[in-house]
């Protein structure tokens, strides 16, 4: 299960680039990649934190 999610949550930030600009026209600057890569970080280190309390 632990190697699940480990795969689904790099598919997960793979979509937040992905498509913002693969499929948003006209969504490009500085404060997009910022605004996406403090949500990657965060999503890293709520999986993180997940991952080390399910562990037995």
């Amino acid at each position: 299960m632990r190697k699940a999610y480990v795969a689904g949550s790099i598919v997960v930030m793979l979509v937040f680039f992905l498509v913002p600009y693969l499929l948003l026209e006209n969504t490009r600057g500085f404060e997009l990649l910022l605004f996406w890569s403090l949500l990657t970080a965060a999503w890293i280190a709520v999986s993180a934190i997940y991952l080390w309390r399910s562990t037995p």
